[in-house]
């Protein structure tokens, strides 16, 4: 979906639950927590599609709480 959005020209916003290894790097990320995986995961992700801006929404709403735009 990110890839359609950009190559249309247009905006996005992505809140990502899931992101599957392998996926976006061929890194093998293996760090002690789920959050710490999680947050480098979304950083990876923002980096590949060169989002513009990197959030949250508090924890209490959801354990996946980054959001990025570009």
């Amino acid at each position: 979906m990110l890839q359609m959005a950009q190559a249309a020209g247009g905006h996005w916003v992505a809140m990502p639950c899931c992101i599957r290894g392998g996926l976006f790097t061929d890194a093998q990320v293996s760090l002690s927590g789920e959050d710490d995986r999680y947050a480098l995961m979304c950083g990876i992700l923002a980096a590949t599609f060169r989002a513009k801006r990197v959030t949250s929404i508090d924890r209490r709403i959801t354990n996946r709480h980054i959001m990025l735009m570009g």
